[in-house]
């Protein structure tokens, strides 16, 4: 048995979030943002990266097929590791933290977006991936401020760019996922990348872009929203 559960995560001590992580078949830098603390130095995302970031670099891909993304994957995996360097003063304000702002379902949501160096500003990732819903940035920004209520489709949208079941997002938001998103085929894969990518330099970004923009050029078949499917352009 887990040394504690979903609902149970407040005020947990940092070393049982650790301990806990693998049993609840989460990420540890994940509990410590659902709990509502800072994520620790040493399980923290990129936090340099302004000119570029995560999410745009999922949403790139989603044209791929698997093999496709498990060439990326692969590419991701021979880059080297370095450890996350503070944003300097000049960035502090473009740089969205992984630690509480505010509380509420909603900016948890984001926060575990910033988890993976993904910005706000990613209303295209959370319909291209997450099936929706269909808003704006402003509105992804204002669901992390506590002024947009979190719905069954954002749970859902968000589950599926996070690479964490929806059914444990309902218990943390308390809100019910919704079953209507049309969620791309490859979601799994692509959550996956985000978070092999999430702590990736800015050069280190725009390398994997440039190859997953090489992917893209070499196979007709683009990605169709409303039938979930892949079609060759004309």
């Amino acid at each position: 048995m887990p040394d504690l559960t979903l609902s149970r995560l407040a005020g947990a001590d940092p070393d049982v979030l650790r301990r806990s992580a693998a049993d609840l078949g989460w990420h540890a830098a994940d509990l410590f943002v659902a709990a509502g603390l800072e994520v620790p130095d040493d399980l923290a995302p990129a936090r340099s990266t302004i000119s570029r970031e995560v999410g745009r670099l999922i949403v790139s891909m989603k044209n791929l097929q698997l093999e496709a993304l498990d060439e990326i994957r692969a590419f991701i995996r021979s880059l080297p590791e370095h450890p996350p360097v503070a944003p300097g003063p000049e960035q502090v304000t473009a740089h969205v933290r992984v630690r509480p702002a505010s509380d509420g379902p909603g900016p948890m949501l984001v926060r575990l977006l910033a988890n993976r160096n993904i910005r706000p500003w990613n209303a295209r990732l959370l319909l291209w991936v997450g099936g929706g819903p269909y808003v704006s940035d402003s509105t992804i920004y204002q669901l992390g401020q506590c002024v947009v209520r979190v719905t069954g489709a954002y749970v859902t949208g968000f589950a599926h760019i996070l690479g964490i079941p929806a059914a444990d997002l309902a218990e943390l938001t308390g809100v019910e996922p919704s079953d209507r998103n049309r969620t791309h085929p490859h979601s799994a894969e692509l959550a996956g990348l985000a978070w092999d990518a999430r702590r990736l330099t800015t050069d280190q970004l725009l390398a994997v872009g440039r190859r997953a923009d090489a992917l893209t050029a070499a196979d007709p078949r683009r990605y169709c929203s409303r039938c979930r499917g892949f079609h060759t352009r004309d």
